[in-house]
């Protein structure tokens, strides 16, 4: 599913680059997950992005992630938040950047950042499309979360089953002697 909205965002929607990252919670970090595009060792050279309002977090990502909602830059080339990252991206032909928030049962666990090759490329209903995307990017993941749970569920139900009737058996052997 994330690899696949990233080819998606490519190949359909002309973006340079996409890729979708999680935060780990112990290093703040927003690691990337999967990419498509462009990238050219961008997401391995680049300063890491954090999640704290620190320099590395200042970006399109660690703001749309610390603040939960879009963020984006219409001009990495002048936009002064953007300095870390700068070179690289311009070197790779980003001029504009977006980052939206992925949530998954209300919280925040990454995001998914696409650029484009042309500056002040993000209007009003480019972000409304992109915001769609990764709702349902965000839905999917958290219906892989319930079915994950309702598996373990329901091995850990089996398990009680097989469990109940071994006592069963014992209880009945011990009847006969």
């Amino acid at each position: 599913i994330l690899k696949e909205s990233c080819r998606i965002a490519v190949e359909y929607g002309k973006f340079r680059m996409a890729w979708i990252g999680f935060v780990n919670e112990n290093t703040k970090i927003i690691q990337p997950i999967t990419w498509y595009g462009h990238e050219d060792g961008y997401l391995t050279i680049m300063v890491k992005i954090s999640t704290e309002d620190i320099p590395a977090g200042r970006g399109t990502t660690g703001i749309g992630v610390r603040e939960g909602k879009v963020f984006y830059c219409n001009d990495i080339g002048n936009d002064p938040r953007m300095i870390p990252w700068r070179k690289e991206a311009l070197k790779r032909e980003y001029r504009s950047s977006i980052a939206l928030p992925i949530f998954v049962q209300g919280q925040v666990i990454g995001a998914f950042t696409l650029y484009i090759s042309e500056a002040f490329f993000f209007g009003e209903s480019e972000i409304r499309l992109l915001e769609q995307v990764t709702n349902d990017i965000g839905y999917a993941l958290e219906m892989v979360e319930v079915d994950l749970k309702r598996r373990r569920v329901e091995a850990d139900l089996q398990d009680l089953i097989i469990q109940k009737e071994t006592l069963m058996k014992e209880l009945e052997g011990k009847r006969g002697k």
